[in-house]
Order: C-alpha cells, then sequence, then structure tokens
C-alpha cells in the first residue's frame, strides 16, 4: 500500500489573511540512498490545492481545504504523520488550519537562511525554478504566470525557522 508522510508545513503569508499552504511531503513508495547507503524516502515541497492553477487561499477557503484533505486521509487512510503512525480522525485538519498561525512572509524565510522557489510547470515542461526573494515579487511572478501550474516551496528538503521562546514563570 502506497501511503504519504507529511513531514513539516510551512505557509507563506501573502497578505492580510491571504496564505499559500506549502507541505513537506515523501510517498513510501519514492525512495533514495542515504548516507550510509540505506533507503530513505525522498523529501519534496507540495501545495495543498484542489484546483491546480490555484495557490493562495484565505482562512475561511483553507478551513474548506483542510476538511476535503482530512475527509480524504480517513477515507482512504494514506496520509501518515510518521513511518508508523496514520494521521487521528480530525488531526490532519487540526494540523493544517495550524499553519495559518504560523505563517510567515518571503522576506522573513529568506532572513531565516531558506531559499524560497517557485516553480513553472508550462506546457508539461519538468520545471523551471525561480528563486524568489520577496513576497511583492512572488506575488508578481504568480500574476506573469497565471493559468500555468505552478508550486512554491523551497529549494532544500527542509525549511528552517526559528523555534518561539516561551516565557516561564519564575
Amino acid at each position: 500500500m502506497t501511503y504519504r508522510i507529511y513531514y513539516a508545513r510551512r505557509f507563506f503569508w501573502l497578505e492580510q489573511g491571504i496564505f499559500i499552504p506549502c507541505v513537506n511531503v515523501s510517498s513510501s513508495t519514492l525512495l533514495t540512498r542515504g548516507k550510509t547507503g540505506n533507503p530513505v524516502p525522498k523529501h519534496f515541497w507540495a501545495v495543498l490545492q484542489t484546483d491546480p492553477l490555484k495557490l493562495a487561499y484565505t482562512r475561511e477557503e483553507m478551513q474548506e481545504l483542510a476538511q476535503q484533505y482530512a475527509l480524504k486521509a480517513l477515507e482512504e487512510g494514506t496520509h501518515y504523520k510518521s513511518k508508523n503512525r496514520p494521521f487521528e480522525p480530525d488531526e490532519f485538519a487540526r494540523w493544517i488550519l495550524a499553519g495559518t498561525r504560523s505563517a510567515y512572509t518571503v522576506e522573513q524565510y529568506v532572513s531565516f537562511g531558506n531559499r524560497p522557489l517557485l516553480r513553472d510547470f508550462a506546457a508539461g515542461a519538468p520545471g523551471e525554478d525561480t528563486a524568489v526573494q520577496t513576497t511583492a515579487q512572488l506575488i508578481e511572478e504568480m500574476q506573469r504566470r497565471s493559468g500555468h501550474e505552478l508550486l512554491v516551496g523551497f529549494k532544500e528538503d527542509r525549511a528552517n525557522v526559528p523555534h518561539k521562546r516561551y516565557r516561564t514563570a519564575n
């Protein structure tokens, strides 16, 4: 049985209340060789979407999208949180919606040392990558390539974000 493992979510904050939901995902059948020669899952970035031509969603649309993915995960049993643990009912939707609270702009991701990119799959091409440095540049490139299948993600397999520091009572 083939299943998808969702490792991380990183949402791009475009403007007030508009997000691009990106997830770091792997398939149980897509393997590569690790440093020791053992097979390890190959990670890649994907955008959670139901329409291949739509990337940006409002908070309300994100709730609908999360419910659709959660229903699919429950029906098919193909969405896993780790190698041996599927998502619980409603856990996937909560996990996606929590991403809206931890969304960053392109400039913030760049300041954390990440390399955001926009990949264009025009006319069946393997994908043309465009590095983006600002949120305005990302929006401009998305508008310029409207009507194309696009992917927003990162050059690296994993995206760095700082850990939030919580105050402790003394």
